[in-house]
């Protein structure tokens, strides 16, 4: 959705098979320091981590986690 909105071009595409899986592996969440189920939410590591390229997103307001993540996740596939 961010990538449609943004009008991205398309060349990341091609390296979604390897990055997407990325996402949901709990090692990167875990080396990122995000724990699963600990008091900043039961979400798992890799579901934190999700959320914070997710809220990264957000072009005004409250930036959570700042505003790079999501814009370094598709420059760099």
């Amino acid at each position: 959705m961010f990538a449609d909105a943004t009008e991205l071009a398309n060349d990341w595409l091609s390296a979604g098979r390897y990055v997407f899986p990325a996402l949901y592996d709990e090692r990167i969440g875990t080396a990122l320091g995000l724990l699963a189920n600990d008091s900043a939410g039961t979400d798992s590591a890799a579901g934190k981590m999700r959320s914070m390229i997710a809220y990264s997103a957000i072009e005004s307001g409250a930036l959570l986690y700042g505003d790079t993540g999501v814009r370094a996740f598709y420059n760099d596939a």
